[in-house]
């Protein structure tokens, strides 16, 4: 099971519509949300990214929505994004080496915070 984050779909939308029109970003977040769920922000979440101090202020909130879903890990693009998360943060080629129960180089499988044969990753995604 995995999630995409609320406020993710909306960005997704937005560049997907600027470079390919408005029925292909209609297109991509319907196919998104039949793989995933959305993982809700609400205050709650917002004062909790809040509460973070980042300097990205839409990692925070992506690693507080992950937290209140209670997700086991946060999948991105730039895992150095995300300082002291609240939850684990792969890149994809680490989320690769978890899934063939192989551990890596990922810093937080190397350092056994994600078992390496773990099966079903809930992960809540920042494109």
């Amino acid at each position: 099971m995995g999630f995409v984050p609320a406020h993710g779909l909306t960005t997704i939308y937005y560049l997907v519509e600027r470079e390919r029109g408005a029925e292909i970003a209609r297109q991509a977040v319907e196919g998104i949300v039949q793989v995933l769920d959305v993982a809700p922000v609400d205050g709650a979440v917002v004062r909790s990214a809040m509460a973070l101090s980042w300097p990205d202020f839409e990692d925070a909130v992506c690693a507080a929505a992950a937290e209140a879903t209670g997700c086991d890990a946060i999948i991105s693009r730039d895992p150095d994004g995300f300082p002291n998360p609240p939850v684990p943060v792969m890149d994809r080629a680490c989320v690769a080496r978890v899934r063939v129960n192989a551990v890596g180089a990922c810093r937080f499988c190397a350092q056994g915070r994600l078992r390496a044969n773990l099966a079903v990753i809930k992960s809540a995604t920042k494109v």
